[in-house]
């Protein structure tokens, strides 16, 4: 069987990064043999117990260093394609390449980007998440569209947990039943998630119906600057570390709302669909190149946030037809089946690439 070496920072919780390797790793339906070398995280150790010895952590910061225990790994578990996840394992990657000759390369773009072009995307192939990424790899990196595959995350089945007692879950958060939750889940960081586009239309909202409550779960370098805006709706607002419970979330919450303009791919909004629960997402996103705007979500933008936003909130029987919409969407088009034949072709078309050029 062949190997694969995932590369990737921090594993944590509520990373849409993170969530997807778990996938990976937890699958029995690939065709590959998986293995993970990582730096840290909330979640690496849950990882190291589940996935027991095909996860390794690193033990330098240092690039160089890092380098070089990818190429000692590499070479050891006779590895045939890295996969880096981020643009510094994409140069990592590059550089073992030069080392471990018969390693292929291949990089998932996860992210918008338009910077370090010398030191960026110089894998064999390339996974982008969305169509939207694709064109941002094909305009700002000059990369052929023939080396691009465009590969849907799946959503992660083992959330689902129909067990969660909603009452008890409410009560936790000292949230009220009647209140309707409204739900970012996601990193804390404005310039690439627009966390803005919610807290500055808090008061009128809130003005309008006040039985709405807006719960953000994650991490991020810009909490302290969250935590200063929803400091005056502290009856209707909260910050919380999902830690492990990303599924109770999914399940208490009323609708999730994916708020930037360029999101990459939006993995809570499909993530959504395994609770039926009804999505509020900006239509410039990725969500809104594969969600349809009034059948399985909601698609807005800045001018009409508000308007879309109440008009979820005040109506149950929309919430639950887009819900059951979404669910019905996200079973038969985002799961691992479909996932991993498509990862499996694009590996095995870097695999074929690379024998055709050493005959």
């Amino acid at each position: 069987m062949k190997k694969a070496l995932h590369l990737f920072s921090n594993i944590n919780y509520a990373c849409g990064i993170s969530r997807l390797l778990k996938v990976i790793f937890s699958s029995q339906n690939s065709d590959f043999e998986h293995y993970g070398l990582f730096i840290g995280g909330e979640a690496l150790e849950d990882f190291i117990q589940n996935f027991n010895g095909r996860i390794f952590k690193y033990k330098n910061e240092s690039f160089l260093l890092q380098t070089y225990e990818c190429a000692s790994l590499a070479k050891n578990l006779q590895i045939d394609i890295i996969h880096a996840h981020i643009r510094r394992y994409d140069l990592i990657a590059r550089i073992v390449k030069g080392f471990v000759s018969e390693v292929k390369t291949i990089t998932s773009a996860h992210y918008f980007s338009n910077d370090r072009k010398l030191l960026s995307y110089k894998a064999d192939r390339f996974i982008a998440v969305s169509e939207k990424i694709k064109k941002n790899l094909i305009k700002n990196y000059n990369i052929s569209d023939q080396l691009i595959d465009v590969i849907y995350n799946p959503v992660d089945k083992s959330l689902y947990n129909p067990r969660i007692n909603l009452l008890e879950e409410r009560e936790k958060l000292k949230i009220s039943s009647d209140f309707i939750i409204a739900s970012y889940i996601g990193r804390f960081v404005y310039d690439v998630k627009f966390l803005d586009i919610i807290t500055k239309n808090m008061q009128n909202i809130i003005s309008k119906n006040n039985r709405v409550y807006f719960l953000f779960a994650g991490e991020g370098k810009d909490k302290q600057m969250l935590q200063k805006e929803i400091k005056p709706f502290d009856k209707n607002a909260k910050i919380i570390n999902p830690g492990k419970n990303v599924e109770s979330l999914y399940q208490i919450s009323d609708i999730i709302i994916v708020p930037s303009p360029i999101e990459p791919f939006g993995l809570t909004a499909i993530e959504a669909g395994l609770y039926s629960k009804a999505v509020l997402a900006h239509e410039n996103g990725a969500p809104g190149e594969y969600l349809i705007n009034n059948q399985n979500a909601v698609l807005f933008n800045e001018n009409n946030y508000v308007e879309k936003f109440l008009a979820l909130a005040e109506n149950k029987s929309l919430r639950e037809r887009i819900g059951a919409n979404l669910k019905k969407y996200v079973d038969l088009n985002f799961n691992e089946n479909i996932f991993f034949e498509k990862l499996k072709n694009s590996y095995d078309r870097l695999i074929e690439k690379n024998s055709l050029i050493k005959r």
